[in-house]
């Protein structure tokens, strides 16, 4: 029966390529266990990402121990006795399909990615700059947050940017809803018409 099943947890974060924040979780491995992963001790002040689908840290085995957890990009895995198990993800690409394009935001310091539908990015149109809300340019995007904490997202973080929302007269039933994520904290005018609704976190 492995030793720390029953240990308390830890939040820890570690670097990764592609991301501009760390990427934090929560661990049952000791101080010193920790300590040949690279891992940092999440402080509650400093910026992390706590949970992503793209990108994701490299997984690395402690052949002295066999505990197994994310390792920081800084690590030499031969010099520390680490095995790589799981390779991480790299930063999206940018990709738009036939039905959807892949979306950016600014959000504490990442650039917040979600598939937005053609139909609505065509129906916002020029709106879209003056909300923060452009096309993904491929570089440094975050997929799938599932948290941020630190700094202005405070201690218990944030999981989703704040949306602006339109209603626009003439639609199928008299009235469409057009929304779309905006640039969180967000900053400037918005344009007329729309409304910020704040996120539920």
């Amino acid at each position: 029966m492995p030793s720390n099943r029953y240990r308390s947890t830890r939040l820890v974060t570690v670097d990764v390529n592609g991301m501009a924040i760390a990427y934090g979780f929560a661990t049952k491995l000791t101080a010193g266990q920790s300590s040949t992963f690279g891992h940092t001790a999440y402080s509650g002040s400093n910026l992390a990402v706590f949970g992503c689908n793209a990108p994701k840290p490299a997984r690395a085995r402690d052949l002295a121990d066999n505990t197994v957890s994310f390792v920081d990009k800084s690590v030499d895995l031969s010099a520390t006795g680490l095995l790589r198990v799981g390779r991480g993800k790299s930063s999206p690409i940018a990709r738009t399909t036939t039905k959807a394009v892949l979306m950016e935001v600014p959000f504490y310091g990442v650039s917040y990615l979600w598939y937005q539908p053609k139909e609505v990015a065509t129906a916002i149109g020029g709106a879209l700059a003056s909300l923060g809300a452009s096309a993904y340019s491929g570089t440094n995007g975050v997929l799938g947050i599932n948290r941020i904490r630190g700094g202005a997202a405070g201690e218990d973080g944030v999981a989703k940017p704040d949306r602006a929302v339109l209603m626009k007269v003439g639609g199928t039933d008299g009235i469409d809803m057009v929304s779309t994520f905006v640039r969180t904290p967000f900053t400037g005018a918005l344009p007329d018409g729309w409304t910020l609704v704040p996120s539920k976190n």
